[in-house]
């Protein structure tokens, strides 16, 4: 399922608090922007992957955030 929200910023305090605690790294206070870290599940390790290393679950959710000048 995708969702897609768009808003506008009435104010910018508070728009930069809210991406503050979006990449504050504590999910149990709110969703964190997906990072662009490699992850293997099901597959064979990569090129760039230590074969040695366990793999990494698939991420829950994926959040990414565009933001125009504007606002």
């Amino acid at each position: 399922m995708v969702r897609h929200f768009l808003l506008t910023v009435d104010d910018p305090a508070e728009a930069r608090r809210l991406l503050g605690r979006l990449v504050s790294g504590d999910e149990l206070d709110a969703p964190q922007i997906t990072t662009a870290g490699d992850w293997h599940v099901g597959f064979e390790p990569g090129p760039g992957d230590n074969p040695a290393d366990v793999p990494k679950r698939k991420p829950d959710y994926c959040l990414n955030i565009g933001i125009t000048w504007p606002g």
